[in-house]
């Protein structure tokens, strides 16, 4: 054969052969993330795999956490991975739209997967695996320790006053040899009302106001914060689900009596906070104790990079101590509250997800693998407070104590996932439907003081105490009945 005819045949060949064929492969990833954190993934993670791996990634970022399922399903292209809360992830699953790694990946490998992985049976359902771990999270109590030294030193001069208004609320005041404890990881909701009280009745800059707040915006991350409470009264999965139990009563009562006592600050929902107001009420002296993420932290008290310079003027009078103690506001005639709780709250987090219609579902767990090996987990956990996910980060320890004020926030962090124990954000399909249940009580029932019967003359909300009967009324009434039409009995 000449070579001019070879030629033409090679020349054929190429033309007729699918350009798909030479073409990279492409992945779609759909994230929600921060914007510091976005720029990590997007522009250190991200291209590193495309590099190594001959594809083109398109990560397309959510911009709020309720929006992700929707950003799913209307997707006009197929999606490799998928990030998604705790919260969410089961009603995706329970659709159909989840891809198990049992239908591409040997037992070999899903036993490697479990070897490497911690807590990894939180994605599993009926023998399968769904998801994929990305990260841990939980709350921990972070506060200004000049301010709590302040209190420590004169709460003592507000006594009267403090049993006078608890007095109102639970017809006997503080329970019997109350003290404050120096250890705010000793502390309960007795002990957050007292500081709560001083801060309030002392000023600060010239001012008398409310300085504790958390997460106000009608949203997961404030609805995460009530349940939270139910958990540390003694509540368990079930009473979470129904609304109806004490420990409901007792959280929503709680909440009620911080607000009636002008403890909560009420800009949390006058505003809508959410993590960025916490920071910033920090940093204007506005809030000196509130509930918070590792994340949270990590922007409160500043790294020196990724633009993470703090919101406070002097880190090192940032506290993180363990979640306060449950109780009951009722005490009983001994002189104790008349139930005792827990430090006992929810570990959360978010998960990877392979989407059933992914086309390269080998390649979107090689991208897990790279996105959660080692070194590139390391790097996100240093930098953006995330608990790691990897056992052999954790057996190495370095992550706990070689990093100053980080180190000590995560140790804190892991003995509060201790003491959570295995109560997860619920992995139930129809969670996020109580979510709203629980979003719609506080702002009726705390927001709107709807906390005590109205008298007849009333036409705003009451200025009455809160009353337990009445916050129980309106919960199983309004609430808890709404509960069982979601889920079933």
């Amino acid at each position: 054969m000449k070579k001019e005819t070879l030629g033409l045949l090679i020349i054929l060949v190429i033309l007729l052969v699918p350009t798909h064929s030479f073409a990279r492969k492409k992945m779609k990833i759909i994230v929600h993330m921060i914007d510091q954190q976005y720029e990590y993934f997007s522009k250190e993670v991200i291209p590193q795999f495309e590099k190594e791996n001959r594809v083109k990634i398109d990560v397309v970022r959510v911009a709020h956490i309720d929006n992700i399922e929707a950003a799913f399903t209307e997707s006009k292209r197929r999606v490799s991975l998928l990030k998604i809360p705790f919260g969410k992830c089961w009603s995706l699953a329970n659709k159909g739209h989840i891809m198990p790694l049992n239908t591409f990946l040997t037992e070999t490998d899903i036993k490697i997967f479990e070897d490497d992985y911690i807590l990894t049976w939180f994605g599993q359902k009926q023998g399968k695996q769904y998801f994929l771990p990305r990260k841990y999270e939980t709350r921990v109590m972070v506060y200004r320790k000049s301010k709590v030294e302040d209190v420590l030193n004169i709460w003592s001069q507000y006594r009267n006053e403090i049993n006078m208004k608890l007095k109102e609320l639970n017809g006997y005041g503080l329970p019997r040899n109350y003290i404050l404890e120096e250890d705010p990881s000793e502390w309960d909701f007795f002990d957050i009302f007292v500081v709560g009280m001083v801060w309030s009745l002392r000023a600060y800059n010239g001012e008398k106001k409310a300085r504790i707040g958390h997460r106000g915006a009608k949203y997961l991350g404030t609805a995460l914060r009530i349940v939270d409470r139910v958990f540390q009264c003694k509540g368990d999965l079930n009473s979470m689900l129904y609304l109806k139990h004490n420990s409901v009563v007792d959280a929503f009562q709680w909440e009620a009596t911080y607000a009636y006592a002008g403890i909560y600050h009420p800009a949390m929902w006058e505003q809508q906070w959410k993590g960025e107001n916490l920071w910033n009420g920090f940093y204007s002296e506005d809030v000196f104790l509130s509930f918070m993420t590792q994340l949270d932290c990590m922007f409160l008290h500043g790294t020196g990079r990724d633009d993470l310079s703090g919101f406070v003027q002097d880190p090192e009078d940032l506290g993180v101590a363990l979640m306060p103690t449950g109780c009951s506001l009722e005490i009983h005639e001994d002189g104790a509250p008349l139930r005792s709780g827990t430090k006992s709250i929810t570990t959360g987090g978010w998960l990877w997800a392979i989407p059933k219609k992914c086309p390269f579902p080998l390649l979107a767990y090689k991208l897990f693998l790279f996105i959660t090996s080692k070194n590139k987990q390391l790097e996100e956990c240093r930098r953006f407070g995330m608990i790691p996910v990897r056992r052999d980060i954790l057996k190495d320890k370095s992550i706990l104590y070689e990093y100053g004020w980080t180190s000590t926030m995560f140790r804190k962090s892991y003995k509060q996932i201790q003491h959570n124990g295995n109560n997860f954000v619920s992995s139930h399909d129809r969670f996020s439907e109580i979510v709203a249940l629980y979003l719609d009580a506080w702002y009726d029932i705390v927001v709107g003081k709807n906390w005590a019967p109205a008298k007849e003359e009333e036409e705003s909300p009451t200025t009455e105490a809160p009353s337990r009967d009445h916050i129980e009324n309106i919960l199983w009434k309004n609430y808890s009945t709404k509960a069982v039409k979601i889920i079933g009995r």
